[in-house]
C-alpha cells in the first residue's frame, strides 16, 4: 500500500562532513608516459567506459613547428593498448579534444589541407581503427577545440577560422569564433560565426541550444585586455546571449562546463590587477543560471617562491559529486629568474598543480604532482569512478620515449573510508563519524487537493526540478498523471494532469531531453490500461502523447533517451490488474524502442521477468533491471 502522502516533496542535501577536512593532498598512486621517441604533448584526456584512459594531443615532427596528432588509448592502470600518429609531412596536425561515443573514439583539432591548417574530425572504432577522417574548409587557418555529442547523435564543435597562423594557438586573437553541427558521420549540417569572440574554447548541449566558452578583447578605460565570454545560441547556432566576465587585466578560459545548478563554470588564468594577481595565476569563475556571475576565485604560488615569475596555468575543470571543483594545470616560470630551496622542487621546475575547493569556490586542499627529477605540467583533469582524479601532464620522467611525454597520473580519492572529520562524539568509530547524515536545506510541497503520491524526480538544467507520479480522483483506484515543474528553491513553476476519468493514469518516470520533457507511464486508451508516453515543452505544454497496445493492461516504468534522439522503453504488458503496481507478478516485461516522436520502432518481451523496471543505453545495446520470480530448494521467491 501506498504511505499517504499529501504532498509532492522536494528535498535538498547538503553533506555537513565535507572534504573540509581533508587538508592534505591526496596521494599519487602511479604514473605511466607514454608517446614517440620526438616530443609529445597532451591537451585533453578521459576515463572509458571500458575502465581505461584515452587522451589527444601533438607529436613532433623534429621539423620547426611541425606536429602530428597523436591519440593514445591506455588499459585501467595506464598501460598502453593502442597508439595512433596522423598528420602530413612538415605539416602542423594536432589533436584538442577527445569524446567517447557509442561506438568508438571522436578526436577534433586540425589536420592541414590542400590551402592551409584545417579543422578536423577523425572517428576511430574502439580498437583504434581509423574510421573516419573529415577537414573542414574555411578562410585562412582553423581548428576545432571543443565538441559535444548531440541527443541526435550530431556533433556539435567550436573553435576558430581565418588566422594566419599555424600550429596549437592557446588562444588564436587573430582569428574568428565558430559553432558548427554536423551528422555522426562528420557531414556538416550547418555552422555560424560568433559576432565577437575570436576563439571559441568549449561547448556544451543546453536546453534548447547550445552553450559555448570563448575568449574575447574588450576595452576598458582605454585599455584592452582580455575577457571570459558565455555565448548561448539556439539548436541552429543562432546567437541568444553574449556576456563578458572578468576584471580589469587579462583573464582567459581554457576549460569549461554546465553545473548541476543550471549554471555555468569557466576555469584558466588571469593577471588582473584588481583580482590581486601580479602574474599568471588560476582562475575559477562561477556564473548562476541568470547568466550572472556568483563569484570568482584565484589561486596560485603552491611553493612560496616570487610571484612576479610564476605562472600558474589552469587547463581543466570538473565539479566533482560533493559539488565542489577540481582544477588542474601546471606551476612552474618561464624567466631567468631562478629559486630553489622550497618543498615541491625549484621554480624552473614545472610540476602538476592540482586545486580542489567547495562549491562556492573555497580552497579545500592543494597538491603538486609529479617526480623532481623532470617537468611534469598538468594539462588536464577528469574524475575517476573510485571517487580519484586521473591528470593528464606532459612528462619528462614518466615513459620511456625520453623528454616530453604523454603522462598519465592517477591521484587517489580525497578522503579514504578509514580517514573522518573530527566528530562532537569520541565514543563513535571513525567510520561512522565520516558517515554523518546531511542536512535538510529546505522541504516544499505541491499537487491536488486529493492525496497525491511521487514516484519520480530529477534536477533539470535550469537548476529547478520536474517530479512525476499520480493524484487520486476520489472513486477507488482511479488516478490521473501529475507533472510537476519548480524552480531552483522549489517552488511551483508549472504543474498538469492527465488522465481519464474513472480510469487508472499515472507518472512513473521522467527524462529531460533538448527541447523539454519525456514522461512515462500509463493512460486508459481503448478499453484498457495502456503503456504511454508524453512529451511536454519547457513550459509545461504537451507537445504529443502516445499509447502502445498492452495486450492486456501495462505500464512503462523507465526510459532512456538514446543516442540517436530516441527513446527506448522498459516496463510491463499483458496483466490482468490496473492501476500503480510496485511489481506486476501477472505482466510480462517489455523493451520497445520508438522515435524522438514517439513512433514505435520496435518492440521485444523479456524471457523470463514479468516487469522490466530501469533501462540504460549500453555500448552495443540496453541494460534492464527487472525482477522476476525463481524456485530454489523448493521454495517460490
Amino acid at each position: 500500500m501506498f504511505k499517504r502522502l499529501v504532498l509532492l516533496v522536494v528535498v535538498l542535501l547538503i553533506l555537513s562532513g565535507s572534504a573540509v577536512y581533508a587538508a592534505d593532498a591526496p596521494a599519487m598512486q602511479w604514473h605511466k608516459g607514454h608517446g614517440t621517441d620526438n616530443a609529445a604533448h597532451v591537451h585533453y584526456g578521459l576515463p572509458t567506459s571500458g575502465g581505461g584512459y584515452i587522451m589527444a594531443g601533438e607529436t613532433s615532427e623534429g621539423r620547426r613547428g611541425s606536429s602530428d596528432m597523436l591519440v593514445v588509448k591506455t588499459d585501467p592502470e595506464g598501460e598502453l593498448q593502442w597508439q595512433k600518429v596522423i598528420g602530413s609531412k612538415g605539416k602542423t596536425d594536432y589533436a584538442n579534444f577527445v569524446t567517447e561515443t557509442s561506438d568508438g573514439f571522436l578526436i577534433a583539432g586540425a589536420l592541414y589541407g590542400s590551402a592551409g591548417q584545417r579543422r578536423a574530425l577523425v572517428k576511430f572504432n574502439s580498437k583504434g581503427e581509423l574510421v573516419w577522417q573529415k577537414t573542414y574548409a574555411a578562410d585562412g587557418n582553423g581548428e576545432i577545440r571543443g565538441i559535444v555529442e548531440t541527443g541526435d547523435r550530431g556533433i556539435v564543435a567550436t573553435g576558430y577560422v581565418g588566422s594566419k597562423q599555424t600550429g596549437y594557438r592557446f588562444i588564436a586573437d587573430d582569428g574568428e569564433g565558430f559553432i558548427m553541427k554536423t551528422d555522426s558521420e562528420g557531414n556538416v549540417l550547418w555552422e555560424k560565426k560568433f559576432s565577437a569572440a575570436s576563439h571559441g574554447i568549449r561547448v556544451e548541449e543546453i536546453n534548447s541550444g547550445f552553450a559555448i566558452a570563448a575568449n574575447v578583447w574588450v576595452n576598458e578605460n582605454g585599455k584592452d585586455h582580455q575577457n571570459v565570454c558565455l555565448i548561448l545560441t539556439d539548436s541552429k547556432g543562432e546567437e541568444k546571449f553574449s556576456k563578458t566576465y572578468g576584471g580589469d587585466g587579462d583573464d582567459q578560459v581554457f576549460d569549461f562546463a554546465v553545473t548541476t545548478d543550471g549554471g555555468y563554470i569557466f576555469s584558466g588564468h588571469s593577471r588582473s590587477p584588481s583580482y590581486g594577481t601580479v602574474n599568471w595565476d588560476y582562475y575559477l569563475l562561477k556564473v548562476g543560471p541568470d547568466k550572472k556571475e556568483q563569484w570568482h576565485k584565484t589561486f596560485g604560488q603552491p611553493r612560496g617562491y616570487d610571484a612576479k615569475y610564476i605562472h600558474d596555468e589552469s587547463y581543466g575543470v570538473k565539479q566533482t559529486p560533493d559539488g565542489g571543483f577540481i582544477i588542474a594545470g601546471g606551476s612552474g616560470d618561464e624567466y631567468p629568474y631562478s629559486e630553489s630551496g622550497r618543498d615541491g622542487g625549484p621554480s624552473d621546475l614545472w610540476r602538476a598543480y592540482v586545486v580542489k575547493t567547495d562549491a562556492e569556490g573555497n580552497l579545500l586542499w592543494q597538491g603538486l604532482y609529479g617526480e623532481l627529477q623532470g617537468n611534469n605540467a598538468g594539462e588536464y583533469i577528469n574524475l575517476t569512478s573510485d571517487g580519484g582524479y586521473i591528470i593528464f601532464n606532459d612528462s619528462d620522467t614518466a615513459g620511456s620515449m625520453g623528454s616530453n611525454n604523454f603522462g598519465i597520473m592517477k591521484i587517489a580519492p580525497d578522503m579514504p573510508d578509514d580517514t573522518a572529520p573530527p566528530t562532537p562524539n569520541p565514543t563513535k568509530s571513525k567510520k561512522q563519524s565520516h558517515a554523518q547524515a546531511p542536512e535538510m536545506q529546505w522541504h516544499k510541497g505541491h499537487g491536488t487537493n486529493n492525496g497525491d503520491h511521487v514516484h519520480y524526480g530529477m534536477q533539470t538544467s535550469d537548476g529547478g526540478y520536474i517530479m512525476t507520479g499520480q493524484t487520486s480522483e476520489g472513486p477507488r483506484g482511479s488516478s490521473n498523471m501529475l507533472v510537476v515543474k519548480t524552480d531552483a528553491e522549489g517552488n511551483l513553476q508549472w504543474q498538469k494532469i492527465i488522465g481519464t476519468n474513472g480510469k487508472a493514469d499515472y507518472g512513473t518516470f521522467v527524462t529531460e531531453v533538448s527541447d523539454g520533457f519525456i514522461v512515462a507511464g500509463a493512460l486508459y486508451d481503448s478499453g484498457d490500461q495502456q503503456r504511454a508516453l508524453v512529451k511536454f515543452d519547457s513550459d509545461g505544454d504537451i507537445v504529443w502523447q502516445k499509447t502502445y497496445p498492452s495486450d492486456g493492461n501495462g505500464s512503462i516504468r523507465g526510459i532512456d533517451e538514446t543516442g540517436d534522439g530516441g527513446i527506448v522503453t522498459t516496463g510491463y504488458v499483458g496483466s490482468k490488474e490496473r492501476g500503480y503496481k510496485f511489481i506486476s507478478d501477472d505482466g510480462q516485461g517489455s523493451i520497445m524502442k520508438t522515435d524522438a516522436d514517439g513512433n514505435l520502432q520496435w518492440e521485444k518481451t523479456l524471457s523470463a521477468a514479468p516487469h522490466g523496471m530501469r533501462v540504460e543505453e549500453v555500448a552495443g545495446g540496453f541494460a534492464i533491471g527487472a525482477n522476476v520470480w525463481v524456485n530454489e530448494s523448493g521454495k517460490h521467491h
